[in-house]
């Protein structure tokens, strides 16, 4: 009987470790760490109210897009104001734009490619789980509008700047921390084509590195 005691006991004691183990794998944070977190991912994007010119005409047709998957990687930098709330502040690469399809004479590709600064507010409910929410500014380095007939977008009708707001939730496992976010965009990204405006969903996966 005794040899099964000092078996459970000595179970009940590595369960214990284990869970101990597991609640440092998500790296405590404290008031005052400063945290670096490289990331890559890809983004899911459309452009909303999308107004297309049809060949040089003044006529318009609102078109429907659909979304088009493209790249994201970047750095952010975090501080912990308090143990639960951290502020953020990163450099951001991304592909965005978007797909028409059924377009009279052509379909269209649009490819936005830009570099971003977001800043973030994050909130930890748990050592592990994650809230966020801020703001995005972004500088458009290249763009291009891929169609097979003329359909009056020309690449300086992009806007250069784009602001946003992103907000969304991450998880986070021995450092390793999975992130999803979803971007809405305040500035028009072809004024003459009417209301268009940036919709992204964003899932990178990153690692945090204390400094």
């Amino acid at each position: 009987m005794d040899k099964w005691i000092s078996k459970a006991a000595a179970g009940v004691l590595a369960a214990g470790l284990m869970a101990v183990a597991a609640q440092e794998a998500a790296a405590q944070k404290q008031r005052g760490d400063i945290f670096l977190l490289p990331q890559a991912g890809v983004n899911v994007s459309h452009l909303s109210g999308y107004d297309v010119l049809i060949g040089n005409t003044r006529q318009a047709a609102t078109m429907e897009s659909s979304s088009k998957a493209g790249l994201t990687a970047g750095l952010e930098a975090e501080y912990m104001v308090t143990g639960r709330l951290g502020a953020r502040l990163g450099l951001v690469y991304s592909e965005q734009g978007d797909k028409v399809k059924n377009v009279p004479e052509a379909d269209i590709k649009t490819q936005l490619k830009y570099l971003s600064i977001p800043l973030t507010a994050h909130f930890y409910v748990t050592d592990w789980l994650g809230v966020h929410a801020g703001v995005q500014y972004s500088r458009l380095i290249d763009d291009n509008c891929m169609s097979g007939a003329d359909i009056g977008v020309t690449p300086d009708l992009y806007s250069a700047e784009d602001w946003s707001i992103p907000v969304g939730a991450s998880v986070e496992y021995c450092n390793v921390v999975l992130s999803a976010s979803y971007v809405f965009g305040l500035s028009k990204v072809c004024p003459p084509l009417g209301s268009t405006r940036n919709r992204s969903l964003w899932i990178t996966l990153g690692y945090r590195v204390r400094l």
